[in-house]
């Protein structure tokens, strides 16, 4: 279920003559302990610096741990040693999209036809760094991208995906050069480019339309929401992040001003439009040079201007994110484990699982206790992660994998600093739920 095992590998071509490689892998590391470090995460317990050719084999990878291969010259190429081991990595999935987040192959942008890469990695895009390992911004944005990728992996267990939230009427501008400047910088980014008119978007006649929503959002890892003016008008956009909010992921708003013309006050709210989002107190703020259609110089000055900005609150949180998620879970399953409970998924990605253990008697032969646990990382996000346990709990009911038996109940498991006060207030009109630490998980608080 969890991955404690994740590294980021970085691997430099191999020899005596290729010092740049080793420099950088190097330069790498250094700066992959210093920004865990400062963002006090725990998503990596580690990173190795190694040749290609010591790479482990596919099965001692691990599912989402994220290499890195500093390539060599072009014209010398990988030796054949190296070339047999990313061969055998490419080969344990061949589908090179999948590679694209896991494999990420470095190159120095002032050498002649250098990226994309040579063989075996010919197929996938590489990240172009300078020679100069002076320029300390280069390596820390390569840097960043390769936690960032971790992050998403290691969230999702998938291919995953900066997804971009945006309105057509305002944000189109906005999204193209976002996506152009992220994918530069080596992340898979999602945005919808077929939409003709906001709200006119390619679901199939008859489709369920939430269904076609979820289903789009979750492909992907974390949700970049581009709060224009325009957004907050489109029932697009507020599907897209009611979604988000239900399935508990990651949430970065870049808050676009209102034009004065349109508003005299001009700034949206603190953190944003969206009432959810305001709620988890994160923004990047941008001027109003951004809204439009037109990819014009205004608006991609604006967007370099903020890239640094932006990533490194995307990795912030999705630090924060999967730390908290990871020892809030495995604190919750080992305690209920000790109970003598079965601990199953039910949604994983809402965060969701079921408890139960038999209670067999001579008067009783088929008495199971079951309960559905909910886990909640987020303080400020209680009342939606009770709300969502109960419509989940009776959603379960007559479950069809299950014996036609209700939950006795439904548990939240937070590790959130709050009050009495809030705790009641999150709870209130919520008969059947409790709301505990992992510490405090007991079977006589069970309801």
């Amino acid at each position: 279920m969890l991955i404690e095992s994740t590294k980021l590998y970085v691997a430099y071509a191999h020899g005596d003559d290729e010092p740049f490689t080793r420099a950088l892998a190097d330069a790498v590391a250094q700066r992959a302990a210093a920004l865990l470090r400062a963002n006090g995460g725990t998503l990596l317990p580690a990173f190795e610096v190694l040749p290609v050719h010591a790479l482990p084999a596919p099965a001692e990878l691990g599912g989402v741990s994220v290499v890195l291969v500093v390539l060599p010259q072009r014209e010398r190429g990988f030796t054949d040693v190296a070339t047999a081991r990313l061969e055998k990595l490419l080969e344990a999935n061949p589908d090179p999209a999948v590679w694209e987040a896991r494999i990420i192959p470095v190159g120095r942008s002032d050498s002649d036809g250098y990226l994309p890469p040579g063989k075996p990695l010919d197929k996938l895009q590489g990240i172009a760094v300078p020679t100069d390992l002076s320029d300390e911004r280069a390596v820390i944005n390569l840097t960043t991208a390769s936690l960032i990728n971790a992050s998403l992996m290691l969230h999702r267990k998938t291919q995953a995906t900066l997804f971009i939230s945006y309105a057509h009427a305002d944000g189109w501008a906005l999204a193209e050069v976002l996506a152009d400047r992220l994918a530069k910088r080596g992340y898979r980014v999602f945005r919808d480019e077929n939409r003709d008119r906001d709200d006119m978007i390619g679901i199939p006649i008859g489709a369920e339309t939430q269904k076609v929503i979820e289903n789009e959002v979750l492909r992907h890892g974390f949700l970049l929401l581009l709060d224009t003016p325009g957004a907050d008008r489109s029932r697009w956009v507020h599907a897209e992040v009611r979604t988000a909010f239900g399935f508990l992921l990651p949430i970065l708003p870049v808050v676009v001003s209102t034009p004065e013309s349109k508003d005299p006050k001009r700034d949206p709210p603190a953190f944003g439009r969206f009432r959810e989002v305001r709620e988890l107190q994160r923004e990047v703020r941008l001027s109003t040079l951004v809204l439009g259609k037109q990819a014009t110089d205004p608006v991609t000055r604006e967007v370099d201007l903020a890239m640094d900005r932006i990533e490194e609150n995307v990795l912030a949180i999705l630090l924060e994110h999967n730390t908290c998620r990871r020892q809030l879970i495995t604190a919750s399953c080992e305690r209920f484990k000790e109970l003598a409970y079965e601990w199953s998924e039910k949604v994983p990605e809402r965060l969701l699982y079921r408890i139960e253990k038999s209670m067999k008697s001579r008067f009783s032969p088929n008495l199971v206790k079951r309960y559905l646990v909910g886990c909640s990382p987020y303080a400020r996000l209680l009342r939606s992660a009770v709300k969502s346990l109960c419509d989940a709990c009776a959603d379960g009911e007559h479950e069809e994998d299950r014996p036609p038996q209700q939950y006795r109940g439904s548990v939240l498991v937070h590790n959130a600093i709050v009050s009495t006060d809030d705790l009641v207030a999150a709870l209130e009109g919520f008969q059947s739920v409790v709301a505990i630490r992992p510490e405090e998980i007991a079977e006589d608080v069970l309801p």
